[in-house]
């Protein structure tokens, strides 16, 4: 099978408000055929929050979705994680900090399950780390001391001052390789280092000849039909960065 063909996925520029349009929950759905889909969480990104769960399945859940949660920072291991892919409709990666959660994944042996589940039909889904993780790599805020678990960092995130942290730099993170190019979301952006994502995305891109970058507005969904072909969602009274004649609008002009 053709896995890049074959992919279904629902990937959005932002985890927590992308993942809140009724659109977007409507097109995770549609692709799966069922009713009532079985949903499996994963939440490494955002160290298993409870909080950031809730604001990134309650959409499914309103659908009837059947929800079943991943905790890869507590207690889940690849012996319980494996079974959960293989019985799911859909897999909801949460945004959050890529680095950490790709790193997560690899050390414990549960990375190449994502593209099992995809294989078999499974619907990828999820918004900032939760798109960026299905492609080669992507383009990151994972520098951003604030996306950092305060447990790994210890004292040193709380005596920075407000100023140095803002020094941080956009990076380029591994994916999972699922889909091939390099994404980058919150796309029309400008984060608290003060830095547009697009004109960073630039430099990074030409860095890497011949690479091919996607590039998704923060309420943009790319849709990927599992046939080969793809639709974009743009939902209505949401900014963006693509004015009417095609071009780019940095100060979020279009949609």
């Amino acid at each position: 099978m053709n896995l890049f063909r074959s992919v279904k996925g629902v990937f959005v520029g932002s985890g927590s408000d992308g993942m809140k349009l009724p659109g977007v929950c409507a097109e995770v759905v549609r692709l799966t055929g069922k009713a009532a889909p079985s949903v499996l969480y994963v939440g490494t990104a955002t160290y298993d929050s409870a909080a950031a769960r809730a604001g990134q399945c309650g959409r499914l859940l309103e659908a009837g979705c059947r929800p079943d949660i991943l905790q890869l920072t507590m207690d889940d291991t690849r012996e319980t994680a494996e079974p959960k892919f293989e019985a799911c409709d859909v897999i909801v990666v949460s945004g959050g900090n890529t680095l950490f959660a790709v790193h997560q994944w690899r050390k414990m042996g549960v990375d190449d399950l994502f593209a099992k589940a995809a294989r078999r039909g499974a619907v990828l889904s999820g918004g900032s780390a939760g798109a960026i993780f299905v492609f080669d790599a992507g383009h990151s805020d994972s520098g951003d001391p604030e996306s950092f678990h305060p447990d790994i960092v210890g004292r040193r995130l709380l005596e920075l001052s407000e100023e140095d942290k803002g020094k941080w730099e956009y990076i380029r993170v591994p994916g999972l390789g699922i889909l091939p190019g390099l994404m980058c979301p919150h796309y029309d952006k400008v984060q608290s280092n003060g830095v547009l994502r697009a004109t960073d995305f630039d430099g990074m891109m030409k860095k890497h000849k011949g690479e091919r970058g996607l590039g998704l507005d923060h309420w943009c969904a790319l849709i990927s039909k599992g046939d080969g072909s793809y639709s974009v969602f743009s939902p209505e009274g949401k900014e963006g960065s693509v004015l009417d004649d095609g071009s780019h609008s940095k100060e979020r002009q279009g949609k």
